[in-house]
């Protein structure tokens, strides 16, 4: 279900990225600047400062309105900013190459941004302001806004990019307009296991711990399924509370069950910092095991909290984009990503601008604006995006929840406490359905 990513949302792994589309007149061969109207001024530490949007080449030109709500104040800040800067960051690439072109009309992108404070009221206020202006295409509400825009949108057919990890039923048959901009938890545990089984042959049992929160149940399924399909013995797992600092107790219990795997879930994005701090006393505690992130803890503070010798020890999600089977195109945008706003992207950055790049790849190809043909294509559409496969929505095997986006496949390791990305798991294609129910085919 979630990861996408994971490692940043100390207080929950969710995440989600809206972009809508109104279209208004303008005869102006340049981009207008974007605007940005909050509901209200984020901190200097978490506001957006929007991208000047590059001009198209083109003659006359209509504006085509991408809104981005999302999560600008208030917990999820962090995460919200980075959707936001990274829908910016798509936007001016499609701008750059001319637009969009949809029924022979040339549009040049604005975004439009807006704070929905991660707050179910102020996001379904502003979905249906947005809905009011004609817009076509949503991006981005986390879990309560999500929620409470969910069915304004379907009614309208207005196509909605979320993550969602806490509702089931936010995809399936009845939901045909919402997409699920998050990846598989099952994606995650499985790659690392199967990293670990081909790297440490030794290693045949797991145990899991997770931060004490809703999603734990959904970890702790996706680790018992990739350990049952790799032919490991699953020894059983424990929560702990999100407000652990001190982990000599837990890791007592963690020790009697003498793991050869010790699975940390969704700590990572849950507990941030905290899981290199319990990395670091595992290893003062005399564990030796291989210890799995599939929900990476903050990289920076990986390096600087746990030693070298522990880290030697750690698989993760984190991906270092100089490593040898990392896509170009990935390290391109989480390079110029880091470079244009002065932080670290995390894996929310890679998933969503590898499909809104896609979306907008797609709508070149449309010839109305009718937002109901575009579900139907976009649902089935297939691109060749950063992520070093071909990619598409899937749907996960007996769930409801679908049009999922898949992550990449390379699995990080650490040598002498620096992370090394040198491994590319095969997709396990066994556990999703392609958007017409069938078993997908991934090409390289």
């Amino acid at each position: 279900m979630k990861k996408y990513l994971i490692m940043v949302c100390s207080v929950l792994m969710v995440f989600t990225l809206v972009g809508l589309i109104g279209c208004t007149s303008s005869t102006s061969t340049s981009a207008p600047s974007p605007s940005v109207l909050s509901t209200s001024t984020p901190s200097a530490s978490s506001a957006v400062v929007p991208d000047a949007a590059s001009p198209a080449a083109l003659g006359e030109s209509k504006t085509l309105t991408i809104g981005i709500a999302t999560p600008l104040t208030g917990t999820m800040a962090f995460l919200g900013n980075q959707i936001s800067n990274t829908a910016q960051m798509a936007i001016n690439d499609q701008n750059a190459k001319g637009g969009l072109t949809i029924g022979g009309q040339n549009y040049t992108l604005v975004p439009l941004i807006r704070d929905t404070k991660g707050d179910a009221a102020t996001g379904k206020s502003i979905g249906q302001e947005m809905i009011s202006d004609g817009v076509k295409i949503i991006i981005g509400p986390f879990q309560a806004d999500a929620v409470a825009i969910q069915s304004d949108i379907e009614a309208n057919k207005v196509l909605t990019f979320f993550v969602d990890f806490l509702t089931p039923d936010m995809t399936g048959p009845t939901k045909l307009y919402s997409f699920a901009d998050s990846f598989p938890d099952i994606q995650m545990t499985y790659k690392q296991l199967y990293y670990i089984q081909k790297t440490y042959p030794e290693a045949k049992t797991v145990f899991s711990i997770n931060a004490d929160t809703p999603i734990a149940p959904s970890w702790i399924a996706a680790t018992t399924e990739a350990a049952n399909m790799l032919g490991y013995e699953y020894l059983g797992s424990e929560n702990i509370p999100v407000t652990t600092t001190d982990f000599t107790s837990v890791i007592t219990r963690i020790l009697s069950h003498n793991p050869d795997i010790l699975d940390t879930g969704g700590m990572g994005g849950d507990m941030g910092g905290l899981t290199a701090q319990m990395i670091k006393q595992l290893g003062q505690a005399g564990y030796t095991g291989i210890i799995m992130t599939p929900a990476a803890a903050p990289e920076e503070l990986m390096e600087q909290v746990v030693p070298a010798e522990t880290l030697d020890k750690v698989v993760t999600t984190y991906i270092n984009v100089n490593g040898p089977v990392v896509d170009s195109k990935y390290a391109d945008v989480m390079n110029r990503f880091q470079s244009n706003y002065n932080q670290q992207g995390t894996d929310i950055v890679s998933s969503y601008y590898n499909n809104i790049a896609a979306l907008f790849e797609f709508l070149n190809t449309q010839d109305s604006l009718d937002s109901a043909v575009w579900m139907q294509g976009f649902a089935a559409y297939k691109w060749n995006g950063i992520m070093g496969f071909q990619s598409q929505w899937v749907q996960l095997q007996g769930a409801v929840i679908n049009r999922h986006a898949l992550n990449n496949q390379w699995v990080t390791h650490y040598k002498d406490g620096k992370p090394v990305t040198d491994f590319t798991v095969p997709l396990p294609t066994q556990l999703f359905l392609d958007a017409n129910g069938n078993p997908i085919v991934v090409s390289q």
